[in-house]
């Protein structure tokens, strides 16, 4: 898949779901498939390598791949798919209600829907009369038992992984000499009959699939999401392994309705609901609580933070967390940022700047005496502050001594919620997907993110070399640029 936008592209490298949280496992004797909310993933039968992954619309109840066709099949609560991984082209092929296991065989597909099992044609979905055939079922909840020789789990059986809690073995499938356990929480462990400790651990993607902010960082990828489906925590991808960490099992990491992460020498520093943590030496501390408030975004200006609230901007020592001062008492202010010396500071009520040495603050204005209202992102690049607001996109450039505006041809969205830059190129995230912006073309374009129809509210974006990563509603998709 390629998305042209004259002479620049996407090209798609990786689709993650949260694909620690396993629900079934199947193989074609040359990959293992791994099905989790939202998505499905591969890996290598023989290696246990993670390949790639795709992210679905639907929640996968059980999947199953046809040996004879190469199709995928797999039910969701209403319906059961067949789908081309490869070309990522998707069929219906019927409603059947919660459907718990999937035979397949070579002229037909025999599914279990509640308990009452139903043989239908591969590609129409209409009911057939059933034949004595050979039927590789998959699907099934599998109890293994241990004998002398080796050592199977009896499944439920569960275990308790340091950050973040308890662990359930949620299914076991098992061919040739391979055991493929499924975990509630750490991925996919691999064992080999006769042996008494996993081969291989395979626990990919973030806590949750509803990705609220990433931060590419020294110690790793950061990445935070909304508490969705009983999933919750915060992902650090170091060394090409993901970690979580779970607020109720490390202290002094941040709360709930993470808003913000950013980065200073040594240390990360995180803005939630009512506070902002600090990650210094592989642990956590809480630098400062504000109760009652709420916060959102926050900017290193070393040794000071700002610190965007509810009632407006605070500034505070990045050491010891003591608030310095106070501006904007009484303004819901969403973000802050930095350009030429001057803060600025974008909430409901329009754009501030504040002038740090004077400790004074006005409200800005463009040549023509117009106010920005409703500001909902700042983001900064190459001495130019980009404004998303109700009523478009906005661009601040200092020139001879004054601030001026450049407004970018019409683009508005109520809900954007995140911006990055790359060369000349604005990537935009919002509820409806992502845009980008051509700066020196001044070309508006929404990008078409998958081949198949899904629909994905785009919340966050990262810059990582020359990656954009675009965190969803259901995961995170990877492109080079």
């Amino acid at each position: 898949m390629k998305i042209f936008i004259l002479l620049f592209s996407l090209f798609p490298l990786d689709e993650i779901a949260p694909f620690r949280y396993v629900s079934n496992i199947a193989s074609d004797g040359h990959k293992i498939y791994v099905s989790s909310p939202f998505g499905i993933s591969e890996f290598d039968f023989y290696t246990g390598n993670y390949i790639r992954g795709y992210i679905m619309d639907e929640e996968i109840l059980v999947l199953a791949p046809d040996i004879y066709t190469g199709f995928i099949y797999f039910s969701s609560k209403t319906n059961l798919y067949r789908i081309n991984l490869l070309s990522r082209l998707k069929f219906s092929i019927g409603n059947f209600f919660n459907v718990k296991s999937i035979g397949i065989a070579e002229d037909g597909i025999y599914i279990d829907e509640g308990g009452i099992i139903k043989v239908i044609d591969k590609f129409t979905g209409s009911i057939k009369s059933p034949k004595k055939e050979n039927i590789i079922w998959f699907g099934e909840k599998r109890n293994l038992k241990k004998d002398s020789r080796e050592i199977f789990f009896l499944s439920p059986y569960f275990y308790y992984l340091p950050n973040f809690g308890k662990i359930e073995y949620t299914v076991f499938f098992k061919e040739k000499n391979k055991i493929f356990a499924g975990t509630w929480g750490d991925g996919i462990h691999i064992y080999e009959e006769g042996l008494f400790i996993p081969q291989k651990k395979c626990a990919i993607g973030p806590a949750t699939p509803f990705v609220t902010v990433m931060k590419n960082t020294k110690e790793g990828i950061w990445i935070g999401g909304r508490e969705y489906m009983g999933f919750d925590g915060l992902t650090l991808r170091k060394n090409g392994e993901w970690r979580i960490y779970k607020k109720e099992e490390v202290f002094g990491m941040p709360e709930e309705n993470l808003k913000d992460i950013e980065e200073y020498g040594n240390k990360v520093y995180f803005s939630y609901s009512e506070g902002i943590s600090v990650f210094e030496n592989d642990k956590f501390y809480k630098l400062i609580d504000f109760k009652g408030r709420e916060v959102n975004g926050i900017l290193i200006d070393y040794p000071d933070i700002w610190v965007g609230t509810d009632d407006g901007v605070y500034r505070i020592n990045g050491e010891q967390g003591d608030i310095l001062s106070h501006f904007l008492e009484k303004i819901y202010i969403e973000d802050v940022e930095k350009i030429n010396g001057i803060i600025f500071a974008g909430g409901e009520r329009g754009l501030f700047y504040i002038n740090p040495s004077q400790k004074d603050f006005s409200i800005f204005k463009d040549e023509k005496n117009y106010s920005i209202s409703h500001i909902l992102k700042l983001f900064s690049k190459n001495d130019t502050l980009i404004v998303a607001s109700y009523k478009g996109i906005f661009m601040i450039f200092k020139e001879e001594d004054k601030f001026k505006v450049f407004y970018p041809s019409p683009f508005s969205s109520k809900d954007i919620l995140d911006i990055k830059g790359y060369k000349n190129f604005l990537f935009f995230a919002t509820l409806d997907g992502l845009f980008s912006y051509d700066i020196k073309k001044d070309l508006w374009k929404k990008e078409n993110l998958q081949k198949i129809n899904i629909n994905l509210e785009v919340i966050s974006l990262m810059v990582k070399g020359d990656t954009l990563w675009v965190g969803t509603s259901k995961g995170i998709l990877l492109f080079k640029l």
